[in-house]
């Protein structure tokens, strides 16, 4: 069984290729900033994992991209949704 993001950390530099090859792939926000990681590092929950970054689709062929681009790096995606913000924490 391959080793994936949830069970490694992801930062530095491929952070960033992660970012900037979103970035190419998809017309919505991509945030990777350290604050966006943090405002999406929570839920209605007690737990706190900071994502590698976070997407904001503006189409259904984004969320493809994400899913596609997350496929390919075993990352995982967890859809969130809520009344004050929406978005697609990656990793």
């Amino acid at each position: 069984m391959a080793t994936t993001a949830a069970g490694r950390r992801i930062q530095g530099t491929e952070r960033t290729e992660i970012a900037e090859e979103l970035r190419r792939r998809v017309a919505g926000e991509v945030r990777f900033d350290p604050f966006s990681r943090v405002l999406y590092s929570t839920d209605a929950s007690i737990y706190q994992m900071e994502p590698v970054g976070v997407v904001i689709p503006r189409s259904a062929e984004d969320v493809l991209a994400v899913v596609d681009l997350a496929s390919e790096n075993e990352i995982p995606v967890l859809p969130a949704s809520g009344r004050y913000r929406t978005g697609w924490p990656i990793g």
